[in-house]
């Protein structure tokens, strides 16, 4: 984190930064020269790169299945945590029957974050300000599923994302008053506009092992983020993140039904691996999610549908926690 035993000038840009990130914290340089903090194009270029990270840590969380929605809690060192809140509906409708060796399907759904967050006075005067930050995206995209051997497949797949976002920032003391919403108050309470463009490929493993089936997901993907419209000529996102993550799940009967319906249990482990401004954002690269689904297999369709499954699931990195709890169905 920064330090606050340094000339005034470094005081006021480390702890002016930091408010800019609007998702999580950042371990800011106390390393900056005076001059650089003085130079009105030196702070601004830095700021900007610290809202790319915070703008592609916002798209991974609401545009990808890295986690579907719940509760997060971001802890912070001497500053208020950040909160995340997060809903997110991700469908995937298959083109044909599932015993087809290649398989298209299509790709849709929404999701809504929203991020609360704060900064204290930098002279312990005043309440901490307090920052809001909310977003909503959709989804669609496209790919398709080939089968390479028994019980292997890949899935690449494309898709675009549009997102919005809008900050609400509280100035809540005499110095943000004075010096954040006075000389930058452009890179507060403002809108944004961006496209996410991702391209992804799965490699899928299954096998029979004992009474169950495993199951292994591997998964690379891009985010490529673009903003065409933004409230704020300095608030301009041109950035991107990586996310690799491994998916382990374990279905088993539980030989009982309700009617028609019978139930399995399916424990699995995820790990994700994130790279690019995301990493930057989010100070961390590892996370880590463990949980288990109730899967609902259909004799019948409804609506389509052939399973559907309740679950929840605790996630943890570095000063990162929380829980999702979700529903879903499969096609």
């Amino acid at each position: 984190m920064w330090k606050f035993a340094v000339e005034y000038p470094q005081r006021i840009s480390a702890w002016l930064l930091s408010l800019f990130l609007l998702l999580t914290a950042i371990g800011l340089a106390a390393n900056v020269s005076a001059d650089d903090v003085l130079n009105p194009g030196y702070t601004r270029d830095y700021v900007q790169e610290v809202l790319n990270e915070s703008v592609n840590t916002t798209t991974l969380f609401a545009a990808h299945e890295l986690i579907s929605n719940g509760r997060f809690l971001k802890r912070r060192i001497y500053q208020p945590d950040t909160k995340y809140e997060m809903f997110r509906l991700p469908v995937e409708l298959l083109l044909t029957d599932r015993s087809d060796a290649v398989r298209p399907f299509i790709k849709t759904g929404f999701g809504l974050l929203k991020v609360t967050g704060g900064a204290t006075s930098i002279d312990g005067q005043g309440e901490s300000d307090f920052s809001v930050t909310k977003s909503f995206t959709l989804i669609s995209g496209a790919g398709v599923y080939i089968d390479l051997a028994d019980g292997l497949s890949i899935a690449p797949a494309v898709t675009v994302s549009y997102t919005h976002l809008n900050n609400q920032y509280d100035f809540n003391n005499p110095f943000s008053q004075d010096v954040l919403q006075g000389q930058f108050g452009d890179f507060y309470n403002w809108n944004l506009d961006l496209l996410t463009y991702t391209p992804q490929l799965r490699v899928i493993y299954q096998a029979q092992v004992g009474p169950g089936r495993f199951r292994y997901i591997l998964s690379v993907s891009q985010l490529f983020n673009d903003s065409f419209h933004s409230t704020s000529a300095n608030v301009k996102i041109n950035s991107s993140s990586g996310l690799v993550s491994n998916r382990f799940e374990y279905q088993k009967d539980m030989g009982v039904s309700l009617g028609t319906t019978a139930l399995a249990l399916q424990p699995f482990f995820q790990w994700g691996y994130i790279s690019g401004k995301a990493a930057s954002g989010l100070n961390f690269v590892n996370m880590y999610e463990v949980g288990a689904d109730l899967i609902f297999s259909l004799k019948e369709k409804i609506a389509g549908m052939t399973e559907i499954y309740v679950g929840a699931s605790y996630v943890s990195a570095d000063s990162f926690e929380g829980y999702h709890v979700g529903l879903g169905a499969h096609f």
